[in-house]
């Protein structure tokens, strides 16, 4: 079966640590390749970058007769609300995660003991036509090699209350999130980003701005199934970004959208790197708690394709 291929990890190490910011925790991707030993990240702190109807009125004709009495009441007929449009653009229902595990027969593991994912053809012609937007995390799915650079929208610090102040690029150019999205008009797009908000937001404030963002790109791509994919966990031990905060936030971030009846998904992307406690493995680790060893992306996108696709029979 055919998998993806990877960087050499010394030089997508390398070209994460540039990404380094101040404010909110989040610090660039980092993780050994596939196809070498893990390299941990280097660590830093995420950069803080920190819309009246017309009254419309008509007065009536006076000179006008009045009707008789019995002709004044209208009769009004109840006309059905035109749904249609909504349903074809919702996102389909995920397969619920709680039914799948990361059973060995899933992956196979390599020379340096990493688990890598087995992705059949159809997984891997459906990621074809995924677009991923998000932060330093999700940066990882293209400093790795596991999507070519339209497929991944993201940038070092990126939250969902700040995105509309970063550019990303596509096919070499730099444009804000709706203007590249309306140009790449991907068929599906993935938002992956929160480690940046949960330290400066509420839970409130948080699926606010997340389901706004989607809000407005959904007025460029209408017809792009959009998916919100949960924020992958934390380690034990991290200071920066606590675990529970996180787990609670993805709930908040989850029943928002199944209260928003706008036809947004969610996804569940961290429970294959989760160790017994639910914080992140230590397998997946790259190193400061938060960012993903490059082998953790494999778990990442084989969840996704479980969760849009179906498991594999």
């Amino acid at each position: 079966m055919q998998k993806f291929s990877f960087r050499t990890a010394a030089a997508a190490a390398a070209a994460i640590m540039l990404l380094v910011c101040t404010g909110c925790g989040d610090t660039a991707s980092s993780g050994g390749a596939s196809s070498a030993a893990g390299t941990s990240a280097a660590e830093s702190k995420a950069l803080e970058p920190d819309v009246s109807a017309a009254e419309v009125s008509s007065a009536a004709d006076e000179s006008k007769p009045a009707e008789p009495a019995e002709s004044q009441t209208e009769q009004t007929t109840s006309v059905p609300e035109d749904t249609s449009s909504e349903e074809e653009t919702a996102a389909p229902v995920p397969v619920d995660p709680s039914a799948l595990e990361p059973t060995e027969d899933k992956y196979e593991i390599d020379a340096y003991g990493q688990k890598l994912y087995r992705f059949t053809d159809e997984y891997n012609n459906f990621l074809k036509d995924v677009t991923f937007v998000g932060d330093s995390v999700c940066l990882g799915l293209e400093m790795y090699d596991y999507l070519p650079e339209n497929n991944v929208l993201a940038n070092g610090s990126v939250a969902a209350r700040n995105i509309f102040d970063f550019t990303f690029t596509v096919n070499g150019g730099e444009y804000s999130i709706t203007d590249a999205v309306s140009i790449l008009k991907p068929k599906i797009l993935i938002f992956w980003m929160g480690i940046n908000d949960i330290n400066l937001t509420t839970s409130e404030q948080f699926c606010e701005n997340y389901i706004g963002l989607l809000d407005k790109v959904h007025e460029v791509v209408p017809d792009t199934k959009l998916y919100i994919a949960s924020s992958t966990p934390s380690a034990a031990d991290c200071e920066k970004i606590n675990n529970a905060k996180l787990q609670e936030y993805n709930a908040a971030l989850k029943q928002a959208l199944a209260d928003s009846g706008k036809g947004y998904g969610f996804i569940e992307i961290g429970k294959y790197l989760k160790d017994a406690g639910g914080a992140l493995a230590a397998e997946y680790n790259g190193g400061d708690g938060v960012h993903l060893m490059s082998h953790a992306y494999s778990a990442v996108l084989y969840q996704v394709c479980e969760q849009l696709v179906g498991p594999v029979q």
